[in-house]
């Protein structure tokens, strides 16, 4: 009888002392990632400061009326990316716009997809992702810049499920004019590389 009891007790010591070994190095794999995850959240910052930066700078520096700072974003299926675009007032007038995103993919028939809304194939914003087209989301409000003014405005791009390449453009319209073909103040196309 005392013989087992005497192993039933170093086999419950044994159990304790592995499951304090196990939560000790749980804390400190938790702790670890915890940090890093930080880490990466500066890092993304301190990316997402210098882009505006470049993009200011881009614009102080240029004639530019919209500046997108890479022509191709490459992405992985269903991924979320933050696009930064700037758009200058080179106006000696104030400058009221809308930041519009257009659809230019077609089918291999040449039809449009049509992801957008409507025949123009422009994309409402949107806060989850399609499936077979990218969602995009940002602030479709009247935007206000003074004349000589620039400033930086965010999209966020939900890459469509497919692996494959869509072309999109970005078009600056100024609301306050009814004739489409004059409206738009600039824009710029751009690749989205699905990997």
């Amino acid at each position: 009888m005392r013989v087992n009891k005497k192993g039933a007790l170093e086999l419950s010591i044994n159990a304790i002392v592995i499951i304090v070994l196990a939560l000790t190095l749980l804390g400190l794999g938790l702790t670890f990632i915890r940090n890093q995850m930080g880490d990466i959240g500066k890092t993304s910052t301190m990316v997402n400061d210098q882009i505006r930066d470049q993009i200011l700078e881009d614009l102080r520096t240029s004639d530019k009326r919209l500046s997108f700072p890479t022509p191709e974003i490459k992405t992985s299926s269903k991924a979320t990316e933050l696009i930064s675009i700037g758009v200058k007032n080179l106006l000696d007038t104030p400058l009221t716009f809308k930041i519009i995103v257009q659809d230019l993919n077609f089918k291999e028939d040449g039809t449009a997809f049509n992801c957008g809304t409507g025949t123009d194939h422009l994309y409402s914003p949107k806060t989850t992702p399609g499936d077979e087209c990218a969602a995009f989301y940002w602030d479709t409000s009247n935007q206000k810049l003074s004349n000589g003014q620039s400033s930086v405005y965010g999209i966020k791009l939900f890459a469509p499920k497919n692996f494959n390449t869509y072309l999109y453009k970005i078009v600056i319209i100024d609301p306050t004019i009814s004739d489409p073909a004059k409206a738009e103040y600039a824009s710029k196309t751009f690749f989205v590389q699905v990997t």
